[in-house]
């Protein structure tokens, strides 16, 4: 046989190459709509800069943390305080009108005794002071925390550099 680059030779091997790849697809027609014929993809390059998955977490200063505590506390125990006031001032009044238990109505209109009131007085009492004196200790501490992050900001300073100062 003569030599592979011979252009007879070439036109040959090519047409059987042809003719082996194509013969699956010359196939007799039948009632259903061929194949669309397979897309080659090729992908994109990757860019120089790769974004991350996920945003990487804010780095805060210590002091802003500090200060977005103590504004959290400041706020909680301002509520429990609040709160607990109107709830004890509420139970107070029903208990003292338990207490007095005169003939009128008042808040039950005759469907309870003085005895019911004083009992739902109570716990209404307890209940908001026990809020109110809790809420004491956060607001303290957030007004601490409040005060040490102003401190924290105000004498901001540099770490002096590894190896010193050198000239």
């Amino acid at each position: 046989m003569g030599d592979v680059r011979d252009s007879g030779s070439l036109r040959v091997i090519t047409a059987l190459v042809v003719l082996a790849f194509a013969a699956p697809a010359a196939r007799a027609q039948s009632g259903h709509a061929p194949a669309p014929p397979l897309a080659l993809v090729i992908p994109a390059p990757a860019p120089a800069f790769m974004p991350l998955a996920h945003d990487p977490p804010e780095i805060t200063p210590p002091s802003v943390d500090l200060e977005r505590r103590g504004h959290q506390k400041k706020v909680t125990g301002a509520t429990l305080m609040s709160v607990g006031s109107l709830v004890a001032a509420t139970g107070l009044a029903v208990l003292l009108d338990g207490a007095l238990e005169k003939n009128d109505p008042g808040l039950c209109a005759g469907r309870c005794s003085g005895g019911d009131l004083v009992v739902a007085g109570s716990v209404g009492l307890a209940m908001g002071t026990a809020a109110a004196v809790t809420g004491i200790p956060f607001w303290v501490s957030g007004v601490n925390d409040a005060r040490q992050a102003l401190r924290q900001r105000d004498h901001l300073s540099l770490p002096p550099p590894p190896n010193g100062i050198t000239f």
